[in-house]
């Protein structure tokens, strides 16, 4: 998961399959359009992800600017 961070930037939970296996803090003392913010290797096979922000109280803006797959070479 790609997107921006910065000081206006709140938390979010990432969810794989159904299962929490991250909390994902999105602040940074500097903007910065787009960083890593969650990577995984996952086994072969169809996922679900789904990021649930959480509305982290004077900061509650999380965004996604992509979603990136990729397979071994």
């Amino acid at each position: 998961w790609a997107g921006p961070v910065g000081p206006t930037r709140g938390q979010a939970r990432v969810i794989v399959d159904g299962r929490l296996v991250a909390t994902v803090d999105t602040y940074r003392s500097v903007f910065k359009a787009r960083d890593v913010l969650w990577a995984a290797s996952l086994k072969d096979g169809r996922h679900t992800l789904r990021i649930q922000v959480l509305g982290t109280a004077g900061r509650p803006t999380v965004a996604v600017d992509g979603l990136y797959v990729l397979r071994p070479g």
